[in-house]
């Protein structure tokens, strides 16, 4: 037998082997309802990225005038930090006194069937206790929100009912006048100059 009649009946058994194109694979259906809630939830976490500020907080109990609640929400890849100010007058011995109350934290989160924001804590603290003290914790409680994005408006409404709405931040330069402060800083000035 000629050596190229030789190869050519060793790799003839091999030819279906070398002309095997590999199938396109079909997408396993999906639940209609369960599809649903994953595409919503990772619609929901892409407009929720970014930064936001607070514009309105109520509570159930309350009313809180908008220039007494300030709240800021930076939101990236799996994890958000929160940072919320309130002021109070209450009753003194003479006259009203203003409080302060001051809650911030780093937090994981994640969109639960579309409709919810759970966060787990990392660290954080507040003064919103019985004596007004700052508490620092390093584990903070889980919390969960009803959620909606419509374009630059985020709402985040607790299981106890506060709500919180925020607007979306857009990117921008600093400030001048923050900029000519900073330089005046690093000539060796001082913020009053």
């Amino acid at each position: 037998m000629r050596p190229a009649a030789f190869a050519l009946l060793t790799i003839l058994p091999l030819a279906p082997l070398a002309l095997h194109f590999p199938q396109e694979e079909k997408p396993a259906r999906r639940n209609p309802l369960t599809a649903f809630q994953e595409d919503e939830s990772a619609r929901i976490d892409r407009e929720l990225q970014g930064a936001w500020v607070l514009m309105e907080y109520k509570h159930p109990d309350i009313l809180v005038p908008p220039e007494d609640a300030r709240g800021f929400l930076l939101v990236h890849d799996g994890f958000l930090a929160l940072s919320l100010q309130g002021r109070e007058d209450r009753p003194g011995y003479f006259r009203m006194r203003r409080e302060y109350t001051v809650q911030a934290g780093g937090y994981r989160y994640q969109i639960l069937d579309g409709l919810h924001l759970q966060t787990a804590g990392l660290v954080g603290f507040s003064n919103a206790n019985a004596d007004g003290e700052l508490d620092f914790r390093t584990a903070l409680a889980p919390t969960e929100y009803l959620v909606t994005v419509a374009g630059d408006e985020l709402t985040l409404v607790s299981l106890d009912h506060r709500a919180f709405r925020f607007r979306r931040l857009e990117r921008s330069a600093l400030p001048s006048q923050t900029t000519d402060l900073l330089n005046r800083l690093r000539a060796g000035g001082e913020v009053g100059d």
